[in-house]
Parts: C-alpha cells; structure tokens; sequence
C-alpha cells in the first residue's frame, strides 16, 4: 500500500471474474512461461487475485487512530514481520495484529497488542522505500505459531533461475486500481509471480532491479499487489505440490504505468528480499525475545 491514500470503500462484487490470460513472454529479459501446472489450471478470478486457500501464517497490521491495514507474516510464537513503511510512523500501543484464517468470509481472528517495533538497518521512506522491513513483537504469544509460522528462504535465488522460480503473494488489499476508489477484498486471494532482473515498470524502458528487492512479473495477466496488501509475504512455493515453503520476501510498493494517471498499481510489484536481512532478523528475534 501506499499508506497516505485516502480510503473510500466501494461496494464490492463477487460476482466480478476474470478469465486466465497469459502475459506474452518478454524476449528482452529471456522471460519464459511458468509451470504448465500452474497453465492448465482452472479457476475463477477476482481483479487481480485468485481466491486464497488457507494460509494461516499470513496477518493484518490495524491501527487505532486511522483506518486501513497492511499484511504480515507470523515468523514465531512472538514476532511477525511487514513492511517498514506500515508501522515507521506509529507507537507500538498504536498498532495491534490480527490473527486468524482470512480465507474465510467474516473470519474469526485474535487480537495481539503489540510491545515492540524493530526497523530494519538503512530503511528509508519514500513512493520507493528502500530496506523496507520491520519486525513488530506481541505483548503475549501468538496461539499455534509454531505450527502456521513460515520459515525463511535464506538462500539467495540465482538470477539464471529467475523465469523458472514459482512465487506467490497473498492479502486483503484492494481488488481494483482507481485512485480514489479502493475496494478491499472480502476474503484472502493471492497471485503468482515468477522473478526477473529487471524493474517492470515504466512501460520498455527496464532497468535493474534494486538489490533490496525482488521484482517480479505476474503469471495472470493484470495480477499485482494494490493498496493495503504492503507488509504481506511473498513465498517461494514448491513446485510440485504449489504449497509455500519459505518467505522469500515481503510486500513493499506497486507502482502505476506511467501514462495512467486514473489507476495505481497497475504495473509491478515489488518485495523486499528476505536473503538479505536474514542475519538481522535472527538477531531480533535472538536478543529480544
């Protein structure tokens, strides 16, 4: 999410779907088609998602004083990880996590008030933040963490092998681009990725991507993370049952093409890469606890 937006919520429909479309491959960057599993696969689409199954690791950062959300990752009995740009402004007291299985309509979740906020080294705010991770400790242990937690990918991801990697995202973001209309979804839906070099936005015009990030191209047409869905995960999944296996990254900023000025986030999603900031998420969570 880009937090300042203002939030107008705009009657949702379930009734909206999409059918699966492919993006055509982009020869500039040797981008090649993701699994013929993931192809052949059918379902119905929501804007930009498919309906999520169960993914009890996943959270919802909530604040006190304002409205909106952003996504997390439940990393152990007392710590989840978001983005640092959804909590950098409050105090802990100001932010509470909910917990709970959002694949659901009208879940049932568990508040967990929040004692602590750990930024990550060299983080820096802007419509691109860089080192964009934070950690938040709860004030009591988070029921069944041991179990719905996900472990972290610590292995760096060879670029070569970046057009065969399968990733996934999930949130509650909104389900629709217009600027001044967000439409969060009413159940979680997540969307695939495979990784590339290079920065996805700004139409032909590619360049590297950051170090801090992953960038990423979306297996469905017109698929990208959108307001609210900032802080969420980003997971490798393993490619023979598409189940996630580790956090590769997590959800920092999506951007809009540069000639549209009636939608966001429309093109490209950006996520912080975990590899990178492995050493001093143990440390947090060592010295901490």
């Amino acid at each position: 999410m880009q937090f300042i937006t203002f939030v107008l919520i705009l009657i949702f429909r379930p009734d909206k779907t999409l059918s699966i479309q492919f993006n055509t491959p982009y020869s500039e960057i040797g981008h090649r088609e993701p699994y013929s599993l993931v192809k052949n696969k059918s379902t119905n689409l929501i804007i930009n998602g498919v309906n999520s199954p169960q993914r009890l690791f996943f959270a919802k950062i909530r604040y006190t004083r304002m409205p909106g959300f952003c996504g997390a990752t439940i990393l152990d009995e007392k710590f989840v990880i978001t983005a640092a740009h959804c909590v950098f402004f409050v105090h802990p007291h100001e932010v509470y996590i909910e917990v709970g299985d959002f694949s659901q309509p009208n879940p049932n979740f568990t508040l967990y008030h929040v004692g602590a906020i750990y930024l990550s080294p060299g983080f820096e705010i802007s419509n691109r933040p860089k080192n964009d991770l934070a950690i938040l400790k709860t004030m009591h242990f988070i029921a069944a963490a041991r179990s719905n937690s996900l472990p972290l990918c610590h292995a760096e991801i060879p670029e070569i092998n970046y057009p065969d990697v399968l990733v996934g995202t999930c949130g509650l973001g909104s389900i629709t681009t217009g600027r001044l209309t967000i439409n969060p979804a009413q159940r979680l839906r997540e969307m695939l990725f495979t990784l590339t070099s290079y920065d996805p936005s700004g139409g032909l015009t590619f360049k590297s991507c950051r170090d801090d990030n992953y960038c990423t191209f979306p297996v469905f047409d017109g698929g990208n993370i959108c307001v609210m869905d900032d802080g969420g995960p980003l997971f490798r999944l393993d490619c023979e049952t598409l189940e996630p296996a580790c956090l590769l990254g997590v959800a920092s900023y999506s951007m809009a093409k540069i000639d549209n000025r009636e939608e966001t986030c429309n093109d490209g999603s950006f996520f912080v890469r975990i590899s990178k900031f492995s050493g001093w998420i143990e440390g947090v969570l060592q010295n901490n606890y």
